[in-house]
């Protein structure tokens, strides 16, 4: 079973919908120091997957607030 199918099988037995989004960022150990990011190379990786994640993310939090508001 492909991690992605772990995913899917742990988040539908949470009867909660999920949204998976095509973003993947790869780091080591190396590129932190103390918890904190090291790697001046993972920032704008990091920056480019919030930045493709936000616009889906704002959605979903404005169905949620007017879900919440009706």
């Amino acid at each position: 079973m492909s991690k992605k199918h772990k995913i899917m099988a742990v988040s539908g037995s949470l009867q909660r919908p999920s949204r998976t989004l095509p973003i993947d960022v790869y780091a080591s150990e190396s590129d932190f120091d103390r918890y904190e990011i090291a790697s001046e190379a993972l920032r704008p990786r990091i920056a480019l997957s919030v930045e493709r994640a936000t616009p889906q993310l704002r959605a979903r939090a404005e169905n949620v607030t007017a879900a919440l508001a009706a």
